[in-house]
């Protein structure tokens, strides 16, 4: 939060080939806190639908280009910030 900015963390491996098992690559990069957007990784590897949407709805990060940027865990009702962001404060605490 210091620099306003938004990290996120891909970490990428292989289930098909034995002799990529083993490894797993990490790519990091950065977004503005304010308006946190990053094209989606869906078209290159679909599994990475869940996570997006989750990415989504719990830190507030807009993956441009995913078809289901939308509601799925929280209540439909939820007005507040996003719930995994460290600026969110539990109510009555």
């Amino acid at each position: 939060p210091k620099d306003n900015q938004i990290e996120v963390i891909y970490h990428l491996g292989s289930y098909l080939r034995d002799d990529l098992a083993g490894h797993v690559l990490s790519i990091a990069t950065r977004t503005n806190r304010d308006d946190a957007r990053l094209p989606t990784l869906i078209n290159v590897y679909k599994s990475v639908e869940y996570h997006e949407r989750e990415t989504f709805e719990m830190l507030g990060v807009y993956f441009e280009g995913h078809p289901r940027n939308e509601r799925f865990l929280l209540p439909e009702d939820w007005a507040d910030i996003p719930p995994l962001r460290k600026e969110f404060r539990i109510k009555g605490r």
